[in-house]
């Protein structure tokens, strides 16, 4: 049914009124949704570029702080679209990955080093602790000079048996320091 003119037309710009007004919300909200997304997938984008340029780095302990720093950027940098956000993603991830495989290829080298250079200075300690008890101080003096020129030259143990080392030898050294000042007064 029909309204009297007047009253329509007062119902009509009232709904046109709110629908107007509805729709300048809406398009203001998604016109901030697509600055919101627009920031985000710059800082994205700029967080895989970091990533690229540090996938070759070989400076371990700085870089994988760095890639922490930017795993925390990316989680604040907030949501862009799905596909978009995949695709940073993935080259995100392929950088990443690129540069902790290089890392833990590189600390399996090391461990096969520092465990070969372990038995090296394993055998030099054994011929320090036969110069005990000191018989001839000048031939233990000579030996143990040669003993800790080969010892220096080995290369670096694992962490954790590099003071058990070098307090055995230091024990030596010490008989060898003590035997010197018997023998000196």
């Amino acid at each position: 049914p029909r309204f009297d003119r007047k009253i329509e037309q007062e119902l009509w710009k009232s709904f046109s009124h709110a629908r107007s007004a509805f729709d300048k919300r809406r398009r203001t909200h998604f016109a901030q949704q697509a600055k919101v997304r627009s920031a985000a997938t710059a800082a994205k984008n700029q967080i895989v570029s970091q990533a690229e340029a540090l996938k070759n780095s070989s400076d371990w302990l700085e870089t994988a702080k760095k890639f922490k720093e930017l795993m925390d950027q990316w989680k604040a940098a907030g949501r862009i679209g799905k596909g978009e956000d995949e695709l940073l993603w993935a080259r995100f991830k392929t950088a990443q990955d690129q540069f902790f495989t290089r890392k833990n290829e590189d600390l399996a080298k090391r461990k096969v080093s520092q465990d070969t250079n372990l038995e090296k200075k394993r055998g030099l300690l054994v011929e320090a602790e036969a110069l005990l008890p000191i018989k001839d101080i000048e031939t233990a003096k000579r030996s143990m000079r040669e003993i800790y020129n080969r010892w220096e030259k080995v290369g670096l143990v694992p962490r954790d048996w590099m003071k058990k080392l070098d307090d055995r030898l230091k024990i030596v050294q010490n008989a060898i320091d003590e035997a010197v000042a018997r023998e000196a007064s």
